[in-house]
Formats: structure tokens, sequence, C-alpha cells
């Protein structure tokens, strides 16, 4: 910005000598008196400027100054426990998901960028997806449709994957009939669901996984963490807020991968 302020401060001296020597030039006047008169004007003007200029340099520095230096994400450590995973046992690397079924960025998330992730990493054995809940208050449905995807998965941990997406891609359906209706589409025991999902205890791993993401400086769904994975934790993960695109994704996994090459 200093530079700029110095760079103006050279342009309008040159715009001042262009416009005088132009009207000298028109004038047809060769007086020495009056070439003299002329420069004595351009100095004063000179020097009006350059006090000017270094007025804007100060004002500049002092605005700068306000400006707080922008910190980067602060990476953490964090348990996985036996939250629904996705992909390899083995893979080294992991995306926590804390989500909410009725938020519409989580849709977005699980429309447009999941598939990719899901063909590029996780199918190909890089990349876990470990899935916790964060149910929002404001979502009056939030909290039973994570109850019912998490019971779901209890009776079959494959089937877990299929009614999340199912949840996600009709979230204007989300209600007792609905989960009625995915019980029976997927062959699940009624009265076993039904009995999950009145048990007080899975409606506190759900609180506890709400009160976990909180600990974590979670705010707001979807919010991720990727990093790598050691033993039950995942290690150095960097949090990623928002319905981001899969480039953003690509460019955390491959820069971990680097960062792992360069290690071995």
């Amino acid at each position: 910005m200093i530079r700029f302020a110095s760079r103006l401060g050279v342009l309008s001296l040159f715009v001042l000598l262009s416009s005088y020597n132009a009207a000298y030039a028109d004038s047809g006047v060769n007086a020495e008196g009056e070439l003299s008169r002329q420069m004595m004007e351009i100095r004063k003007q000179l020097r009006e400027i350059q006090d000017e200029v270094g007025k804007l340099s100060g004002r500049i520095e002092k605005l700068e100054a306000m400006v707080p230096p922008q910190r980067q994400p602060q990476k953490v450590t964090m348990r996985l426990g036996d939250a629904p995973r996705l992909g390899d046992p083995k893979a080294k690397f992991g995306i926590v998901e804390f989500s909410d079924f009725q938020c519409p960025y989580c849709r977005r998330f699980h429309a447009e960028t999941f598939p990719q992730l899901q063909k590029s990493y996780i199918d190909a054995g890089k990349v876990a997806l470990i899935v916790k809940d964060f149910p929002l208050d404001f979502h009056q449905a939030a909290m039973s449709a994570a109850l019912v995807v998490n019971c779901i998965g209890k009776q079959d941990a494959k089937r877990f994957w299929d009614v999340q997406g199912e949840l996600f891609a009709h979230q204007d359906r989300l209600g007792d009939d609905f989960y009625r209706e995915l019980v029976k589409k997927y062959g699940l025991d009624q009265q076993k669901f039904e009995s999950c999902v009145g048990d007080a205890k899975q409606k506190k791993l759900v609180e506890d996984d709400l009160q976990y993401a909180q600990s974590l400086g979670v705010e707001g769904t979807p919010t991720f963490f990727i990093g790598r994975i050691e033993g039950d934790k995942l290690v150095d993960a960097m949090p990623l807020v928002g319905a981001q695109p899969y480039s953003v994704f690509a460019q955390i996994i491959e820069s971990l991968s680097e960062q792992q090459d360069k290690q071995l």
C-alpha cells in the first residue's frame, strides 16, 4: 500500500509536468522569465503532493497495523470411538463428519461432493469416512433422524449408509411414517428398531457426540476434520467447515499424503 502511495506521487508529478509542457508549447512563449516562474510553481505543487503522500502513507501504516494477522486453523487430535466408518479399516487417512440430517448444506455435501470423494479416495482404500452426530436444536427432526439411522445401523451396519442417503435425499419426509417405511424397505425388525429408538441410552450417545463436537469448537454443520488415522484417533486433523467442493477435500488429502511420504 505504501508503494502504491509513492507511485501515486510520481504519477501526479508526471501529469503535472505534462500539463505544463503542453500549455507552454501551445502558448508559444519563449521568455526565460516565464519558464522560471512555471518551474517555481511546479516545485511548489510538487512539495504539496509530497506532503499529501507522506500523510497518506502514515494513515495506511496505521490501518495495516490494525488488521490482525490471519490465523491458520488449529489442528486437533480426536477420538473416533465406535462411530460408523465407511472404507478400508486400514485406511491411513480419515474424514470425520459432524452432520445434521435436516441441514440443507449437509444434504448438498452428500449429493455433490461425497460421490466424488467415495470414488477417488474411499473406494480406493486411501480414506475412511467417520460419521458423528451434531443435531441442531432448531431442527425439530434432526435428533429423531439421528436415532433412526443409528438404530438401523445396529441391526445392519451396511444399511446405515443406505438409510443415511435416504434421509438426506428426502429431508422433506423426515418423520415416523417415513422411518417405518425405511425399516420395511430394508427388511429390518420393526420391534427391535422401535425399542432401540426409544432407549434413552441411544439418545445419550447422540448427545455425547454433540458435546464432544462442541469441545472441539464445532458450531455448525457440516463440519469436517481431515487427518491421519492412528489406532482409535484422528491426529493432526484440519477442520473444514461447510459444504466445500471436492477440490478442497482433495487438496487437503493430497497434502497429507505428501507429508507422510516425506517422512518415510
